[in-house]
């Protein structure tokens, strides 16, 4: 049986929407997981949350 260690599963998500947020990092993770569009610049993306 998992023992609750009392992480909070918010955090982690948050973290992400924050680091995210900016343009800057957002550009670099899509470049990250689309390394053959090399055309994209900052303002080519769009956030949807």
């Amino acid at each position: 049986m998992a023992e609750n260690t009392g992480v909070k599963q918010t955090v982690k998500d948050s973290v992400f929407t924050d680091l995210f947020g900016h343009s800057k990092y957002l550009l670099q993770l899509y470049q990250s997981l689309h390394p053959e569009d090399t055309a994209v610049q900052e303002n080519d993306l769009q956030k949807d949350t």
